[in-house]
């Protein structure tokens, strides 16, 4: 597949959004039994942060010359991480 900014690969990203939703259950029921909540979120988000690090990386996102607003990614970065760790703690 290939990544473009074309309106066309808009239904791709959802798809390939939704197949890794389905996996949050699948994740912690893999997960070893002593596994806490923080676990299993903190490596979900460690492979999906360095998962898109890497498609940033291959799309000359960071070459770009435009400054990324530190403020917003960190506030994101947070609730995202607050997610995860509420939605693990609420399923187990």
């Amino acid at each position: 597949m290939r990544f473009s900014s074309n309106n066309a690969s808009g239904p791709w990203f959802i798809l390939f959004a939704a197949v890794l939703w389905g996996t949050t259950g699948t994740a912690q029921g893999l997960a070893p039994s002593g596994a806490t909540p923080l676990t299993v979120g903190t490596i979900r988000l460690a492979i999906g942060g360095l998962s898109l690090l890497v498609l940033a990386i291959f799309r000359k996102q960071f070459s770009s010359g435009n400054r990324w607003p530190l403020s917003h990614i960190f506030i994101s970065a947070f609730f995202v991480a607050s997610y995860q760790l509420c939605f693990f703690a609420a399923v187990a």
